[in-house]
């Protein structure tokens, strides 16, 4: 058995290929329920802002209505 993570195989923790898009969806897929947990206790939440309330029920009901999502305002007050 290894001293550096327990495995039998001696590979160093975090040593090998990087995730890539696939890894990183899995890796995203497994916290997607805290994450939505996260939002809407943001979106339900009296003590947040109203505009960060307003945003985590956008991004939820975005999710909820497969629309994909999409950057807020830049701050460039000068575009189309």
């Amino acid at each position: 058995m290894s001293l550096l993570n327990g495995n039998d195989s001696g590979n160093r923790e975090n040593a090998g290929r990087p995730l890539g898009l696939r890894g990183i969806r899995a890796l995203a897929a497994r916290h997607s329920r805290d994450c939505l947990r996260t939002l809407a206790d943001v979106a339900k939440s009296e003590q947040a802002p109203e505009a960060d309330r307003v945003r985590a029920a956008e991004i939820i009901l975005g999710y909820a209505t497969s629309r994909p999502a999409t950057s807020r305002d830049s701050g460039d007050t000068h575009g189309a």
